[in-house]
């Protein structure tokens, strides 16, 4: 249709008292079912009385014409003067809502998310252009610097958590509670451990047979030398660390008579003996209370993760948001956050489940124990969040929270949702297998215990290679099926890509895994 709406000087001719009826008048009726129609489609459907009610109130300011010429001419035929005081006639087009492009998978079924935290925050100030954003570019480099703190805190905490776990910090004996412990003094302070490791003062001898004594952590572990136990709590010249040994766990009997050797008596306690006591302590009530705790440090650590993965989507697309010529951020600034991003999630989140079953096999397993453990390390992860809120003025995070929406395809959308379902499994699995892990499994009927549980070499370092280990390879995996899924839902990830991704994934993983070895020997000697 080519219809106009147009101010006239005077009412139309048809409205003209004594005129001749407009001959165009049943194509204006058309036009305003047209109209009507296309009103009412805007609007989302409904009975169209509201569209109506639209079009007669436009039509008492204006008037619909069926023609070009017959709106610019009176009944003379002569050419109307247009006021100048008036607007310029609106026109329609021939199709007021014509077929809109086929858009892509992000406008067409996807959605958009908004992560509101400090490192959102600082994506924003990075690698935004808009003169709105002007506080937040000036303070860029310092949203960046705290950003680095928070996760380099959030990372030495959560280590700390399980190194203190393993061998809290002490001074003498006295502060070392649980017994078959003692204080070992090291240069920069002391650290509780076990009785029954004492290697690093006695060395390792090794037998004919090929079995060794004083080192339970080996597979060949085969006792203690207590001949040389006594000799070496004799010496006179024994150091600081060995005398806290000698006196919190060997134990000196009277002889019996004069002639023979006074009788020693060692506490052999290990971590594995420790944590097998208080696992198999754990009643029914106890067990149902570490699934539900599970479940919980689970999906805890997944919305992390999906904050996390929610950061990288954005800073992808910021990498790839080009203005005049040039990204919306710089190379190295995006390779920083994207360091900075990996470590959140391959140090800060593997150690974060590490802690639970550690906290539960060596400080107890009772239902309260188990919650009031799980609540101390999940404060860790809102961080960010109350320091963005505390930080930042409420203007600034509304600014955030509207210009830091990630755009999401149906794709992304489902790759997250994978994503999240697939970690809180592994990480389930991950807590109650490594719980498992420390019950002792000995031969039915004989009561010995085997490699694979209480007291052995082997025990000691499949469980420690499980507790430190298992976490890290769990992200590592969750990424790969992640990776997997979107190759398989998806056409726009190529093999050659994929196999890209699941490499620097790995790498991730390993670089974690080191890091985390690196901060647990220093924190385990100062």
């Amino acid at each position: 249709m080519r219809d106009v709406f147009e101010v006239e000087d005077s009412p139309g001719a048809a409205d003209e008292e004594g005129s001749v009826p407009n001959p165009l008048a049943a194509s204006q009726d058309a036009s305003r079912t047209q109209l009507v129609a296309a009103l009412a489609a805007l609007g989302g459907g409904g009975d169209g009385r509201d569209a109506e009610a639209a079009v007669d109130l436009l039509a008492s300011y204006f008037d619909l014409e069926a023609g070009r010429s017959s709106s610019r001419r009176g009944s003379d035929g002569s050419r109307k003067k247009r006021d100048k005081h008036r607007p310029p006639p609106l026109r329609l087009p021939d199709d007021p809502f014509p077929p809109q492009p086929a858009r892509d998978d992000a406008a067409a079924g996807g959605t958009s998310e908004s992560s509101e935290n400090w490192h959102t925050a600082t994506l924003l100030a990075l690698s935004s252009n808009s003169a709105e954003d002007a506080w937040l570019r000036e303070r860029g480099p310092a949203l960046f610097a705290l950003a680095l703190v928070l996760v380099a805190f959030q990372s030495i905490s959560i280590v700390a958590v399980v190194v203190g776990t393993f061998s809290p910090s002490c001074h003498d004996n006295g502060q070392c509670g649980s017994a078959g412990s003692f204080c070992a003094l090291h240069l920069g302070g002391g650290r509780c451990e076990m009785c029954g490791f004492a290697s690093h003062l006695l060395g390792v001898e090794t037998l004919d047979d090929g079995r060794t004594l004083n080192d339970p952590l080996l597979p060949t572990f085969a006792g203690y030398n207590t001949t040389q136990i006594a000799e070496f709590c004799a010496d006179g010249d024994v150091t600081a660390g060995g005398a806290s040994w000698c006196s919190a766990c060997v134990h000196t009997a009277p002889a019996a008579d004069s002639g023979s050797a006074s009788a020693v008596a060692l506490e052999e306690a290990t971590t594995l003996s420790v944590m097998a006591g208080n696992v198999q302590a754990m009643g029914p009530f106890d067990t149902i209370t570490l699934i539900f705790a599970s479940f919980v440090i689970a999906i805890a650590a997944a919305s992390e993760l999906a904050d996390i993965q929610l950061f990288s989507l954005m800073l992808q697309q910021a990498a790839a948001n080009e203005v005049g010529g040039a990204r919306s951020i710089s190379q190295s600034w995006s390779v920083a956050l994207a360091v900075l991003n990996g470590a959140r999630r391959f140090l800060f989140l593997p150690t974060l489940v590490m802690a639970v079953p550690v906290l539960v096999a060596l400080k107890g397993g009772d239902a309260l124990s188990v919650c009031m453990n799980t609540v101390a390390v999940l404060f860790l992860t809102d961080v960010d969040e109350a320091v963005y809120t505390f930080c930042l003025k409420e203007a600034v995070r509304s600014r955030v929270a509207e210009a830091g929406r990630v755009q999401l395809s149906r794709s992304d959308d489902q790759d997250l949702w994978i994503s999240k379902t697939v970690h809180v499994a592994l990480i389930v699995l991950c807590v109650l297998g490594n719980v498992w892990l420390v019950l002792p499994r000995g031969d039915e009927g004989t009561g010995g215990e085997t490699e694979g549980g209480g007291g052995s070499g082997g025990g000691h370092m499949l469980l420690l290679n499980a507790m430190f280990c298992g976490p890290f390879g769990v992200f590592v995996l969750g990424g790969v099926l992640q990776i997997e899924g979107m190759v398989h839902h998806s056409d726009k990830v190529h093999p050659q890509e994929a196999c890209c991704q699941v490499a620097r994934v790995l790498a991730q993983g390993l670089a974690g895994l080191l890091s985390f070895g690196a901060l647990m020997m220093t924190a385990s000697y100062t």
